[in-house]
């Protein structure tokens, strides 16, 4: 064996006892800023001596989590040499503190306009509602002030909403940085819609028939109606109110009876089958029913109500025990 390879494990323990033995100056600042959501010991520091390795193994140390945007945090010297003696890395090591005796930390941030989340807000809400109108008009309520958030990969991202269109309705956009949703705001929104909608011509009493001539279309706006307009009836269809409707009043689908079904007082079919005998006879609705509701009717000629299946415009049904 050469003298050279005999001294070479030599060598490498005396440079390894120098490392453990080394010095490192840990030089704090009186404030920092940091973008990701740790601070660490780079963060607040600045780090001398040692070896490049080590000196990165050090500035890795994670001294807690950032502060949200907006806000700033007190890390005291006691507190971060305790959080770096807590570490293996840091045996053997001199640590000489300079600087600061604490570090006030501060989380980088992006500032979203708010004209940008309305216009996310405007385009969520169209996207859900356009189909069911002409056209559509949101305007946010009040100014939307702008939101600060944490440096990182933006997305706004407008939330589902439920229900129909109200002429007030509040849109939730999530603010995701990195994927994970940072926080979520809330703007109040105006809305208007625009429909064409069937217009009564002249006063139709309740129980009318109303068809494509007793109407005019019209486009209007709707959200301020008291209910859904109903849809214009087509040529020879007919519709039958169950409320009366004044003239130049938007027809409304609450107040058209439903396609087959029975309103109290309307003369219906009773069909009552025994075997394979099947009678027919006249009676009178005592309610309201739609298809497949059992209702009440009165059959002519009888004194005692019974009770039957709606199974057809004007037509009932006993069912067989």
């Amino acid at each position: 064996m050469s003298w050279k390879l005999a001294l070479a494990p030599l060598a490498l323990w005396a440079g390894c006892a120098l490392a453990q033995g080394a010095t490192v100056a840990l030089d704090l600042r009186a404030a920092a800023t940091v973008r990701g959501k740790d601070v660490l010991l780079a963060d607040v520091a600045a780090i001398e001596g040692a070896d490049a390795r080590q000196r990165q193994a050090l500035g890795a140390v994670r001294l807690g989590p950032a502060p949200l945007v907006g806000y700033a945090q007190d890390f005291s010297r006691a507190a971060i040499e305790a959080a770096v003696l807590a570490r293996p890395l840091a045996a053997g090591l001199v640590l000489d503190w300079r600087g600061a005796a604490r570090v006030i930390v501060r989380r980088a941030g992006t500032l979203v306009a708010g004209s940008e989340l309305a216009d996310v807000a405007r385009k969520g809400l169209a996207a859900r509602y356009g189909r069911e109108y002409d056209e559509i008009e949101l305007t946010p309520v009040g100014t939307v002030t702008d939101v600060q958030v944490a440096d990182g990969r933006l997305e706004l991202r407008p939330r589902e909403t439920a229900g129909p269109l109200r002429p007030r309705t509040t849109a939730w956009i999530d603010v995701l940085v990195d994927g994970a949703v940072y926080r979520s705001v809330a703007l109040p929104m105006q809305a208007k819609a625009w429909r064409t909608v069937a217009l009564a011509r002249r006063s139709l009493p309740v129980d009318a028939q109303v068809g494509a001539d007793d109407v005019r279309l019209v486009r209007q706006e709707v959200l301020a109606l008291a209910g859904q307009p109903a849809a214009a009836p087509a040529v020879g269809e007919h519709w039958r109110l169950r409320t009366a409707v004044a003239e130049g009043e938007v027809l409304l689908r609450e107040q058209l009876v439903p396609t087959g079904a029975i309103r109290r007082g309307d003369r219906v079919t009773l069909l009552v089958t025994a075997g394979a005998i099947r009678i027919e006879s006249a009676a009178v609705a005592q309610e309201d029913g739609v298809a497949g509701a059992v209702l009440r009717v009165l059959p002519a000629g009888g004194e005692a109500v019974v009770k039957a299946r709606v199974i057809g415009t004007h037509l009932v049904a006993m069912d067989e025990n």
